[in-house]
């Protein structure tokens, strides 16, 4: 049994391994291990996964071969003291109440459509680059407000259960209830490959939560996040 095979054991598919669990079920992440724990390194995501307490060389190495890491993110269940790195608590939450969601998911119809590679031209570098490389892992969705794109959503990871959503909304749209509009149409459409939605966002990240919770998503675990 491979390294990936005996952590995909111990990683169970729960709302608060669906990235942790998702980088392992990614073959293109690098998997490294010794006998206190492993890390798992994604350059397609720009984030690196902790599992259990690695020696702090095996860390370090992992550091050292991602290379450029700015505007990477390490992951991990426990906030591990490590040199260099400053933990923040992420809240994951599930759906308590469908009522909401099935309200927004009504409400998007005829504002949300897929996104096409044609529309990336129109968008700032960041957004392009990163929807970009979302359309290698699935649909991107996308509100327009008078023809002008406005929000997006697509999924982070996802397990065999769960998938992470990844909302935006370019500011000059803020405030107005798109980031719930894309959000339910992305969640309808994973719901028919049996998959449950998690929105994990900083403690700090008040739009982000508020936006969740508006779509009825309650806190059921947490995740500890550094940037680097």
């Amino acid at each position: 049994m491979t390294l990936r095979e005996e952590l995909l054991e111990l990683v169970v598919d729960t709302p608060a391994t669906v990235e942790l669990r998702g980088l392992l079920l990614d073959d293109a992440t690098d998997v490294r291990g010794d006998s206190y724990g492993a890390v798992l390194l994604s350059r397609a995501y720009s984030l690196l996964g902790v599992l259990a307490r690695p020696r702090k060389a095996l860390l370090a190495q992992a550091l050292l071969d991602a290379g450029e890491v700015d505007g990477w993110s390490v992951l991990a269940l426990r906030a591990l003291p490590f040199p260099g790195l400053e933990w923040s608590r992420a809240t994951l939450m599930t759906l308590a109440d469908g009522r909401r969601l099935d309200r927004a998911i009504d409400a998007s119809r005829g504002v949300v459509a897929p996104l096409t590679r044609d529309d990336l031209h129109r968008l700032p570098p960041t957004h392009a680059a990163e929807l970009g490389a979302a359309f290698e892992r699935g649909a991107v969705l996308c509100a327009r407000v008078g023809g002008e794109l406005a929000s997006f959503a697509h999924v982070g990871l996802r397990t065999e259960a769960h998938f992470d959503l990844s909302v935006d909304t370019l500011e000059a749209h803020r405030g107005h209830g798109l980031a719930q509009l894309t959000a339910a149409a992305l969640i309808e459409h994973e719901r028919r490959a049996g998959r449950s939605p998690v929105w994990g966002a900083l403690e700090g990240n008040a739009p982000s939560l508020a936006v969740g919770r508006a779509l009825g998503f309650v806190g059921v675990a947490e995740l500890f996040v550094a940037e680097l």
